[in-house]
């Protein structure tokens, strides 16, 4: 034991701080009882959950068990009730007025069936199915000459509308009618495609005898699938949860999330796998049933499961649902352990929390405690160390400690001392210092004063020759525009009427030719010499291309136009995309071997002065063209692209694979008269004034960035207002 401690006195530092000693096993303490109380509470909430989906789980099962067990009741009990009213004489199965009314209030009474039919043992049929519109009556008799027909019935119950006719129908034929036969008893039909409806539907059927054992026919009663998924929809489980049912082949039968669990196509309907649903946690939850029971008939009973999926906890309830007749189901039910570990987590972290508070109001505790405690050593180390460094105007406070106190005294006195004989030395150092510091700011007054008017008088320079360049350039492109525009509207509007006269002439020639198949030999000669037929087609193509020229010049007259509003003085609402569109028309000419690549997405249009705005795009495309043009690259690109940064600033984006920008020139590109190129090729005032014109007056930002040999990059950010 001896040994041991002193291996840990070993590893311990050689000094301590008081501080550390009084506050460490403090904090240590109450961060175990933190992180323990944490880890009770996030189990018990587990714990919690696990007790809570099941209840849940147990509950909506119940409840999809009865509703199911509701729908089959009504088909037995309504096919019974019909079977008792023919032995008691109230029903004539030959009176297909009364049968027809008599379907209509059992309709009317179970709202969850949706069609009721009879066939007799002749081959007549009657059937009458609930519609959106009311109700739709089949019939097949000798009225009908054995034709069945379907009519739509107005609110009165009368017929109305046909809507089909198939002749020779004989409803002994049908499958639902030969196994009611077969088995003497009320069957179940299993699940087909609800004629004249995309949906699915089922049906129980029983066959009616007299009190003399023969047979009278065979009755129906049919409900439609889709109301069974309209009630798992309507059940508030949780919000990730789902319910569905499907047969033990894996067909699915309703689903609480899905429009329709089968698929249509050419107005044919298919039943879709579980497997197969585009819904991927019913998808899951089937592939896990398959992987853990192998095939869904060994489903027997009541299965209570839990499988991952992404990562999260799924709790799943499985259980049959089967009857007498046939019907042989499986209820799934899947509820995410996410949908109540959101409650469960935000209460941990509550938890957590004021574990923590209580841990950093223990720590503050402590370390207030131990500030009363070495407060007073602090501040006599302070002073000594202050004196040793010079500072000897020190005066220690009153301590609570007597020993302390004490020594308060003894220092103050020495600190006095030493004060008095520095005090002379002191005065003599402070008059001098006083001295000299005037005259340094009285220098350094004058120079800030004679940097400030050179910078002035730099900016005021570049901006009237910056100024005068670019306003003669805007009146000369505003004239070119001018002198352009009104032989290109002669042109651009006499087009039309031309093309007409056009048609008008070849229309005539095709007449005379058609009334004159055989010319005179000179009129053939001289179509052959002028090649007729070719003049007609070319001439086509021929004002065609007229047409796209002056469609060319105009959009080139616009872009001009756009660039001349380098004078204008005023803010207004403009479009950038339109300033950058006229700078590349000013520099076509340039940009004959370099590829222009422009991304403009859809951007705020931005409240500025157009006219400088312009004359930056303009600089820095010439500046990006000249740069690309000394390089000689192999493939020399030029990348424009706008878009929206914010809620208020619009973004855009000159760059080039050019040669680039060395890191020594990047941080003087935005001086005046500033340049890398020879004397005679540019001034180094485009950028600066560029700069003055985004940052200065439109309080944005013009960024450059650059890599040698890889290009340049500008990146000019607008307020849009």
């Amino acid at each position: 034991m001896l040994k041991r401690l002193k291996i840990w006195s070993a590893l311990l530092p050689r000094k301590l701080s008081l501080r550390v000693v009084l506050v460490v096993p403090f904090v240590l303490q109450v961060s175990l009882a933190v992180g323990l109380t944490g880890w009770f509470s996030l189990r018990n909430g587990q714990e919690a959950i696990n007790q809570v989906t099941t209840q849940l789980r147990q509950e909506i099962t119940a409840r999809i068990e009865q509703e199911l067990a509701t729908y089959i009741h009504d088909l037995y009990l309504v096919n019974q009730i019909n079977q008792d009213a023919v032995h008691l004489n109230l029903l004539d199965l030959e009176d297909f007025q009364q049968l027809q009314a008599y379907f209509g209030k059992q309709l009317q009474a179970f709202e969850s069936i949706s069609a009721i039919k009879f066939s007799s043992e002749q081959g007549e049929f009657l059937g009458l199915e609930r519609s959106p519109d009311g109700y739709v009556l089949s019939l097949a008799n000798r009225e009908t000459e054995q034709a069945l027909q379907t009519y739509e019935l107005n609110g009165d119950r009368e017929r109305g509308q046909l809507l089909a006719s198939t002749p020779d129908y004989d409803s002994r034929l049908e499958l639902w009618y030969e196994n009611a036969i077969q088995a003497g008893k009320a069957t179940w039909g299993g699940i087909y495609t609800h004629l004249g409806s995309e949906t699915l539907a089922t049906t129980v059927n029983q066959p009616v005898y007299s009190n003399r054992g023969k047979l009278l026919g065979v009755f129906g009663a049919e409900f439609r699938l889709s109301e069974i998924s309209e009630f798992l929809r309507e059940l508030n489980i949780s919000p990730g949860a789902e319910a569905f049912i499907l047969e033990r082949s894996g067909l699915l039968v309703a689903s609480s999330t899905l429009d329709r669990p089968f698929l249509v196509t050419y107005g044919t309907t298919l039943r879709i796998q579980a497997t197969n649903t585009s819904d991927r946690l019913i998808q899951s939850s089937a592939q896990y049933l398959q992987e853990t029971f192998g095939t869904l008939e060994e489903v027997q009973t009541r299965k209570k499961l839990q499988f991952f999926l992404e990562g999260e906890r799924q709790f799943l309830q499985v259980t049959p649902f089967q009857n007498a007749q046939g019907i042989d189901w499986i209820i799934v039910v899947v509820v995410p352990e996410a949908d109540f570990m959101q409650q469960i987590n935000a209460n941990t972290w509550i938890t957590i929390q004021l574990c923590a508070i209580a841990l950093f109001v223990s720590i503050l505790l402590g370390l207030r405690t131990s500030r009363w405690i070495t407060q007073s050593l602090n501040q006599l180390i302070q002073a000594t160390g202050a004196i040793a460094q010079g500072n000897l105007n020190q005066n220690l406070p009153h301590f609570y400690l007597r020993e302390l106190e004490t020594l308060r005294r003894s220092f103050n006195q020495m600190s006095q001392q030493l004060r008095h004989s520095f005090q002379a030395l002191e005065t003599a150092n402070q008059t001098l210092e006083e001295r000299v510091e005037k005259r340094t700011e009285a220098l350094k007054l004058a120079k800030e004063k004679t940097e400030q008017a050179l910078q002035e008088l730099k900016h005021t320079q570049s901006q009237l020759i910056q100024t005068e360049k670019m306003s003669s350039l805007g009146q000369m492109v505003a004239g070119v525009a001018h002198e352009i525009n009104n032989p290109i509207s002669f042109i651009y509007s006499n087009l039309p009427h031309a093309k007409e006269y056009l048609q008008g002439l070849i229309e005539l020639i095709e007449l005379y030719q058609k009334a004159h198949p055989d010319p005179t030999l000179e009129i053939q000669e001289k179509i052959d010499s002028i090649d007729l037929e070719f003049i007609i087609d070319d001439f086509q193509e021929l004002m065609n291309s007229m047409q796209s020229g002056a469609d060319r010049i105009q959009k080139i007259v616009l872009g001009l136009r756009s660039f001349s509003r380098l004078d204008e003085s005023d803010q207004k609402w403009v479009n950038i995309q339109d300033g950058l569109e006229s700078s590349l028309m000013i520099l076509q000419p340039n940009l004959q071997s370099i590829n222009v690549i422009t991304h403009y997405t859809r951007v705020s249009n931005v409240f500025c002065y157009p006219g400088e705005i312009n004359q930056v795009f303009f600089q820095i495309i010439e500046n990006a063209i000249d740069a690309l043009s000394e390089a000689q690259s192999v493939d020399p690109t030029l990348w424009i692209e706008t878009q929206d940064i914010s809620q208020d600033r619009v973004q855009i984006r000159i760059a080039d694979n050019g040669p680039g920008i060395s890191e020594s020139v990047i941080s003087s590109i935005f001086d005046p008269f500033f340049t890398t190129k020879p004397i005679g090729r540019g001034t180094g005032l485009g950028l600066s004034i560029s700069y003055q014109i985004i940052v200065d007056k439109h309080k944005g930002e013009l960024l450059c960035n650059s890599t040698p040999g890889k290009g340049a990059e500008f990146l000019i950010r607008l307020p849009i207002k």
